[in-house]
């Protein structure tokens, strides 16, 4: 990502080289507005977001104005995990309003780079990086568009070291060295997957608390 802001027309970098530094991800929506309204003579833009989202502490990740709006029974951890799903919900709704308003033709697309586990009793839940569970890596990919009027759901696999080439089908660049055969919306299963924790299929679930 680093290397795509650098090469980039406009870049803006919000928080050091730190993961206990706050850096709220809605500040970024300020940067939308401006790279929205920034003209390109009728050209194409190419935006990219690169948010901190959930992470193990993330009390870290909301802020005062932040609602808190879950009280379980499994600690204060999960719950501020939950709330910062609830934050990105927000995130990704005020991206689509901006775009909209935009009255232009938009395609964005959302992934998650990682997966979080639980660890602990029952009433006492915390979320951490396990790279031995097969959750860590089932992460979230999704793409929504001014012009998509259904709901599509794929169940299918895709390696991330393959999303490269889905990326680039999607914005129509060719090569040499892409697969025209990782589209969208149409990909081949990838199965056997080589990860950190070994085989996929071999790791373990992370059980559902409720």
């Amino acid at each position: 990502m680093a290397r795509l802001a650098f090469q980039a027309s406009r870049s803006n970098f919000f928080r050091p080289r730190s993961l206990e530094f706050l850096s709220d991800d809605l500040n970024l929506l300020t940067e939308l507005d401006e790279a929205i309204a920034l003209d390109s003579s009728g050209k194409p833009k190419l935006i990219f977001m690169h948010i901190m989202g959930s992470r193990p502490r993330s009390c870290k990740r909301l802020t005062a104005d932040d609602p808190r709006s879950f009280a379980l029974s499994y600690g204060e951890d999960r719950d501020y995990y939950l709330a910062t799903i609830e934050k990105l919900d927000r995130f990704l709704n005020a991206i689509v309003q901006r775009l909209d308003s935009a009255k232009t033709e938009w395609l964005a697309l959302y992934f998650s780079d990682r997966g979080l586990g639980h660890s602990g009793n029952a009433g006492n839940i915390t979320m951490r990086h396990n790279e031995r569970i097969r959750q860590a890596y089932e992460v979230p990919l999704f793409a929504l568009g001014s012009d998509f009027n259904e709901r599509v759901t794929i169940k299918r696999r895709l390696n991330a070291t393959r999303f490269i080439d889905l990326f680039a089908v999607w914005i129509g660049t060719q090569g040499d060295d892409l697969d025209p055969r990782y589209s969208l919306f149409d990909f081949p299963q990838d199965d056997d997957l080589d990860v950190s924790g070994g085989k996929l299929d071999d790791l373990t679930d992370d059980t559902a608390l409720y």
